[in-house]
């Protein structure tokens, strides 16, 4: 027997990719980039309960969705890899990155609510959506990933094969 656990939240859930930017000379502070992130998001999942954070690395989808208090709470410095990317290389005490959700709420919905406005006031950051999110982006995003799988010596052969690639590259074959 199966059971559907669809239920009518699945058709609102939006899934949104988030830059998250520390304002230019920002007051300083000493909580680390971990603090930060399970401050924020402990934040944000008081302005959407049904907030689920998402994996960052498309090839890890098999590893579990955060969806609880206790899940982000429990996070250490190793895990967080998985759920935010950072803009440098080794953040130790910034939350500037990248940061993949799902919701029911709106993104102003969500950067309006009290709670959230104020802790993002409090430590002076920002949030936008990440350009990707376009629908051009995305295309260019599928055809980019999917160019792993295409037969590289079937298509250099119809490059090499080309008019135009011949035409441009006659001077070349005859110097060689």
């Amino acid at each position: 027997m199966t059971y559907n656990y669809t239920t009518s939240l699945d058709a609102d859930v939006k899934r949104l990719r988030l830059n998250i930017i520390r304002f230019r000379y920002a007051r300083t502070h000493d909580q680390t980039s971990l603090q930060l992130f399970k401050s924020f998001m402990l934040t944000v999942k008081k302005a959407d309960p049904n907030l689920q954070i998402l994996l960052i690395d498309s090839t890890k989808q098999y590893y579990t969705v955060l969806t609880s208090e206790r899940q982000i709470e429990i996070l250490t410095q190793t895990h967080l890899r998985l759920y935010f990317s950072p803009f440098h290389n080794s953040p130790q005490f910034s939350l500037s990155g990248y940061v993949h959700i799902s919701t029911v709420r709106s993104l102003d919905e969500l950067m309006s609510h009290q709670e959230v406005d104020q802790w993002l006031d409090s430590y002076q950051y920002t949030i936008q959506p990440c350009p990707s999110q376009d629908k051009e982006m995305s295309l260019v995003g599928a055809l980019c990933f999917g160019s792993l799988f295409i037969f590289r010596k079937d298509l250099l052969k119809h490059i090499v094969a080309h008019p135009l690639w011949v035409y441009l590259n006659k001077d070349r074959e005859s110097k060689s």
